[in-house]
């Protein structure tokens, strides 16, 4: 027999893994999605600074904590005394000379600054200068009239004073409390009383007082919750969309992209048409509720040919009551963190303009039962359901894939959590920390349930302390 050639017998080739494909175009476009809305929200912010009524705006914080601290002092004191909110009333009426001082400085030429020196010199029982209300009502501006012809010598009709207070309906507190005044010169004796009633103050007592023992709760919750975590009882069970491909974490990525983009359209169109028909809090409440089922119905689509929808997966019926349970435990175990972690951002961060949020202040100004109920539907139903699907639900597991790196992943998504956010540079520490709470919890559960419990009762307890006890 003859043998084959040795130049033709050629060696067998080793088998080649198959290279994953891979995508970056999901998570390109989330985070160039998420830059355009900070900026969107960090342009007026500091705009906020540039403008010199800008840093006026803690006083009237400033002038409100005082109003109510005195408030609730004179409602206690009646029950039977408290030195503790005595010596706070103390301290108020040093921060209020204080201020009045830091403003007397800049009001010559600063009608906004005089205007609110006004209402603290009223509030403290000093006398306004008379160059100072000859100044405001030399002004071209109307509510700097306003104010020199409240704090003028002749009392204001009833009908001058709704007219007066009807104009200031959008303004800071300053100018509520100068109608409180107005009230008062035209001889309303029980005009302060209204502004705080006793049924308010018996709710800004309790939240005073529980506000500690919530506090001590949480640090409880926190210490069970490190506990159970080094001892191995409670163990993390990953996220419920694990494990994704490098391609299937890059289009949860666009799908996080996907539902951020919609919520903002749909909000924007439906504040822009339901206007038209309905006024503020049914806007809000018709609005949030829209936007919840386009973002539900976006989620419930497969983002992929082999997978089933997102949806599914990160909302399941199964322990549904021990989710919940460790959504409301998780909330409070966060609080005693927030409470540090604001603390010290306010400290870092002291020169630029105070965080505010919009529902806030509207809260603050309209504290109507309409208002309340949008806010409440908006804040502790809509922004949980529709932030957690985006963030800890799409782009938390989509970007932890794409990078490879799940602590990079969880800060830089919840540092985009807590940028779009209409707050302030000051308030992102605290509300990126609220993200990765929810992060965790998230993955703790292997579920997104509690995360948007957690999420709803954080944002419930918010609305009530901005009621009750601000």
């Amino acid at each position: 027999m003859s043998e084959a050639p040795i130049g033709f017998d050629l060696p067998t080739p080793e088998p080649q893994e198959p290279q994953e494909r891979k995508s970056y175009v999901g998570t390109a476009i989330a985070s160039a999605l998420i830059f355009f809305l900070i900026l969107l929200q960090l342009f007026p912010y500091l705009d906020r600074g540039k403008d010199p009524n800008g840093g006026l705006s803690k006083y009237h914080t400033q002038l409100r904590t005082e109003v109510k601290t005195r408030a609730l002092s004179d409602f206690i004191r009646n029950l039977g005394g408290s030195k503790a909110l005595k010596d706070a009333a103390e301290q108020d009426s040093k921060r209020t000379k204080q201020a009045i001082s830091e403003l007397s400085a800049i009001s010559a030429n600063n009608p906004e600054a005089a205007s609110i020196e006004s209402v603290f010199r009223y509030e403290a029982g000093e006398k306004i200068p008379e160059k100072l209300l000859t100044s405001l009502a030399a002004s071209k501006t109307k509510k700097y009239q306003e104010i020199a012809e409240i704090y003028g010598e002749k009392p204001l009709s009833s009908e001058r004073i709704r007219k007066i207070e009807k104009d200031f309906t959008k303004e800071p507190y300053a100018y509520s409390r100068a109608i409180v005044h107005a009230k008062e010169k035209a001889g309303d004796k029980n005009a302060r009383q209204e502004a705080n009633p006793d049924s308010k103050m018996i709710w800004m007592a309790a939240g005073t007082i529980l506000l500690p023992i919530i506090l001590v709760l949480g640090i409880g919750a926190l210490l069970l919750f490190v506990a159970m975590r080094a001892s191995g009882v409670w163990k993390p069970r990953g996220h419920p969309l694990t494990p994704l491909t490098q391609v299937e974490g890059d289009l949860m990525a666009l799908r996080g992209a996907q539902l951020l983009g919609a919520t903002v359209v749909v909000e924007y169109l439906s504040a822009l048409i339901l206007r038209q028909f309905f006024v503020g809090p049914a806007v809000m409440i018709i609005g949030t509720l829209l936007s919840i089922g386009v973002v539900l119905f976006i989620a419930n689509l497969p983002f992929s040919a082999n997978r089933p929808s997102p949806l599914k997966l990160l909302i399941q019926k199964d322990e549904l009551g021990k989710n919940i349970l460790w959504g409301m435990g998780a909330a409070f175990a966060n609080l005693p963190i927030l409470f540090a972690v604001s603390l010290v951002s306010q400290a870092i961060f002291r020169g630029l303009p105070e965080p505010e949020h919009p529902a806030t202040e509207i809260l603050l100004r309209t504290p109507s039962f309409g208002i309340i109920a949008g806010v409440i539907v908006a804040a502790s139903i809509g922004a949980p359901i529709m932030e957690e699907l985006i963030f800890r639900g799409s782009l938390l597991p989509g970007i932890t894939r794409v990078l490879g790196k799940p602590y990079l992943a969880a800060i830089l998504v919840n540092l985009g959590f807590a940028a779009i956010h209409p707050t302030g540079i000051p308030a992102w520490p605290a509300l990126a920390m609220l993200g990765i709470s929810m992060s965790v919890v998230t993955n703790m559960r292997g579920s997104l349930v509690p995360a948007i419990v957690m999420h709803a009762v954080h944002n419930f307890l918010t609305t009530m302390f901005v009621l009750f006890v601000i």
